[in-house]
């Protein structure tokens, strides 16, 4: 026991050693509060991180210095106007993404996230395969995978709840599975019903892998980022955390072969063209270099990106429904004057109408508002990382070295008063003004995609999945709180990994009792 202790002792001060020269504050940055080897942990809550650096924001400024105990210093990047100068003007100077995690090699994030981790040549071809299959889709009003999914969601929630009282129909389940259809199809061009979804044991297994797969990067809850050295110390927890990442890895990578072996098949036997527009139908179009393997990689990476993010922003923003029933009737009444129910789809024989988005002629303004502000309140990716790939000088003079690790803040920036007029409430008449007063965000009204190069490759596809899924469902149902209440105040939020989850008072459906189509 004794060699044990001196064991722990000697790695513990070798570690201090190697990281003394963080131990001490970085005069350049105001500073989160410290205690020695502890860092700013002990003022952190840290399921409440984004929330905490908000008001960190209030008090140091829009940049700031922040100590996770034994780990290197990283800079907080709260302000829009700092932002922008950073990430968007000067983006080739922060090129990769930080990751703190001992286990990284075996979560095999070269090969999930290959879109996101830097902006080499081979990486940026890849983004562009994207935006190809996002353009051959609602760019064309070629929407069908996104559509079919919208409708398949109102279906199954009619079936679900009775005609006179609205009941609690366990929505989350079903907005996953309509999330996944949408993700199919831009992924793998797979139109399928919900019905073959849950009967797909390859689909079943790429979404329930992606849950596990996510949970490894609950930094806040791994007291090994803000030490290092207890990876070292408690060898026996590491190993056992590394092989159980690597499963969770190979879990994933299986399940994307496996769809992608579908997807070849079904090629095979009726045609490239009759995938819908996605990632699939392009990389299988083209006869270059690119490896099967790396093919599969695209395909399944996008569809995991779409699935994740669809859901996560589906499931907020009926919470925001039931919590803002004034704003509910308004979009409602904007998409009985705006429907167009010429083109509904000839295969569901009780369509709803369709609704196209057109943000050059600012149509469903109402509609794209609440959107917005949803997003704008309650990002789902409340943090990206950044690493400086070189010496950087800030517009004051001072520095930024090579190496140095940020953080940027797309919660902070979607609540700084210098970008938004009072942030902290939820107010879509904000996206209502002259076009001129509207807030803007590189090419979004909100931060919640990210900022420059490194921002969201399938940003438009997610933006306008969420506007046909909002639309269809205020078009059908109505959304409220079991207790009644409305407002804000039974919203909150908690950081799981790089994700904001949020919860609600639950929300009861109920149809609406008559519809224009219905007249």
């Amino acid at each position: 026991m004794a060699d044990f202790v001196s064991f722990v002792i000697i790695l513990i001060a070798l570690s201090i050693l190697f990281t003394r020269k963080s131990l001490f504050k970085n005069p350049q940055w105001p500073s989160v509060p410290r205690v020695p080897f502890l860092g700013s942990i002990p003022w952190i809550n840290g399921r409440k991180f984004p929330m905490q650096c908000i008001e960190w924001h209030k008090k140091y400024g829009p940049i700031f210095s922040y100590k996770p105990g034994l780990a290197p210093e990283i800079i907080v990047v709260s302000g829009a106007r700092l932002t922008k100068e950073l990430f968007v003007k000067n983006s080739p100077s922060f090129e990769f993404r930080y990751c703190p995690f001992f286990y990284a090699d075996e979560l095999k994030l070269e090969d999930h996230f290959t879109p996101l981790l830097n902006t080499s040549a081979a990486i940026l071809h890849q983004r562009r395969v994207i935006a190809q299959a996002i353009k051959a889709g609602i760019g064309s009003g070629n929407d069908v995978g996104v559509q079919c999914a919208a409708v398949e969601l109102i279906n199954y929630i009619r079936s679900t709840i009775s005609p006179k009282e609205g009941i609690d129909v366990g929505l989350n389940g079903l907005i996953e599975e309509a999330a996944g259809l949408s993700a199919l199809s831009i992924g793998f061009g797979l139109q399928w019903t919900i019905k073959k979804l849950r009967e797909c044991h390859e689909a079943q297994s790429l979404f329930s892998a992606v849950h596990k797969y996510f949970a490894y990067f609950n930094w806040v809850d791994d007291p090994s980022v803000a030490f290092p050295c207890l990876s070292w110390i408690l060898f026996r927890r590491s190993r056992r955390i590394k092989n159980s990442a690597k499963l969770a890895a190979d879990e994933l990578l299986g399940s994307y072969q496996a769809l992608f072996n579908i997807t070849c098949k079904k090629v095979k036997v009726t045609g490239l063209d009759s995938l819908n527009p996605s990632v699939a139908q392009i990389v299988l179009s083209k006869d270059d270099e690119t490896t099967q393997y790396r093919k599969t990689i695209l395909c399944g990476s996008t569809t995991t990106a779409a699935f994740s993010t669809t859901a996560d922003v589906l499931k907020v923003l009926i919470g925001t429904l039931a919590a803002f029933p004034e704003w509910q009737s308004s979009i409602r009444r904007e998409l009985d004057e705006l429907a167009d129910y010429q083109l509904r789809d000839s295969m569901f024989s009780d369509a709803p109408p369709v609704f196209r988005m057109d943000k050059g002629k600012q149509n469903f303004p109402v509609t794209r508002a609440f959107l917005d502000e949803t997003m704008r309140a309650f990002p789902i990716f409340p943090i990206n990382t950044r690493v400086a790939s070189k010496d950087f000088t800030l517009c004051d003079g001072r520095k930024i070295k090579s190496g140095q690790c940020l953080f940027t803040l797309p919660m902070c920036i979607n609540h700084d008063p210098e970008m938004f007029e009072d942030p902290h409430e939820f107010n879509p008449r904000r996206f209502l003004k002259a076009k001129e007063s509207i807030p803007s965000w590189y090419n979004f009204r909100h931060a919640s995609f990210g900022s420059g190069r490194r921002s969201c490759p399938g940003a438009a596809l997610a933006e306008y999945s969420l506007f046909n899924f909002l639309c269809q469902l205020v078009y059908s149902f109505q959304f409220r709180y079991e207790n009644g209440k409305t407002g804000v105040a039974g919203i909150n939020s908690t950081l799981v990994g790089l994700e904001c989850h949020y919860t609600f008072p639950k929300v009861f459906v109920t149809p609406r009792a008559r519809t224009p189509m219905s007249t």
